[in-house]
């Protein structure tokens, strides 16, 4: 931790505070004689991350900080990281590939692909409204239907026609409709047909427990799979069992311009 402070020959009493500062900053109080080689994967995060403050730096880069530790370990740092960040007010430039890490830390976020930069917007924004399909697949979003926009207020499409809440578009506009994993909810045969609901019908081709849902992938048609989330109050259907699911208004998203 004293390294930068030493190559800048600041004063021993001056660098004994700074690490003393840091120890606390990143929760290591008491570590200062500990070996390096007895740190824990977390332990030496915050180490690095604490020798990156210590000579106040105004711009601070991180490259994948969290990406060699486990997925408890990474979640637990991450709220820590942001905590931190935020409390030494320093700018900081965070680079990963974890859209669910970027949410966490970042207040904007810049989706990039080749070096060319597809959507920088806050991290609710980014994920209520990615602007292209590239994004919306970074950030993992797989239900993405190809259709044409329609009268009155609808979309054509391979699986149907589709009602979003809001069409900003001109009719005859291709787009993608981007349905959410939560939108969709199981109903019997008998369920009444509402004109401006998407009915659709399919076969379950798989079946995931994902601890707090289960993921359905249910095919609707020659090649088209959709995914989606179901809780756990009810058990939902096995492979190979036909269902019927309506699609939610509110968990459609239209991206303009890449159908």
């Amino acid at each position: 931790m004293a390294f930068a402070l030493q190559l800048e020959k600041q004063p021993r009493e001056r660098i004994t505070r700074r690490v003393k500062e840091m120890l606390h900053l990143v929760g290591l109080e008491g570590f200062e004689m500990r070996d390096v080689n007895r740190l824990s994967g977390g332990e030496s995060q915050r180490v690095a991350l604490a020798r990156s403050l210590a000579s106040q730096p105004r711009l601070l880069m991180l490259d994948e900080p969290l990406g060699s530790l486990d997925r408890v370990l990474r979640e637990r740092l991450m709220v820590d990281l942001y905590r931190i960040i935020k409390r030494v007010g320093v700018t900081t430039l965070y680079v990963t590939h974890d859209h669910a890490e970027a949410f966490t830390v970042a207040d904007v976020v810049a989706v990039m692909n080749n070096g060319r930069v597809e959507q920088v917007d806050q991290p609710q924004t980014l994920y209520r409204q990615p602007v292209n399909e590239l994004v919306a697949r970074f950030l993992g979003f797989r239900n993405l239907v190809e259709g044409v926009v329609a009268e009155p207020e609808s979309i054509n499409s391979a699986i149907g026609v589709l009602y979003p809440q809001k069409i900003a578009v001109p009719f005859g506009t291709r787009v993608t409709v981007l349905l959410r994993p939560e939108g969709a909810r199981i109903v019997d045969a008998g369920h009444p047909v509402d004109p401006k609901e998407t009915t659709i019908i399919g076969t379950v081709k798989e079946r995931t427990f994902k601890g707090g849902h289960f993921n359905l992938t249910v095919q609707t048609g020659p090649g088209v799979l959709l995914n989606f989330d179901f809780s756990l109050d009810a058990l939902p259907p096995v492979m190979g069992q036909s269902v019927r699911l309506v699609l939610r208004p509110a968990a459609m998203v239209l991206i303009p311009g890449s159908g």
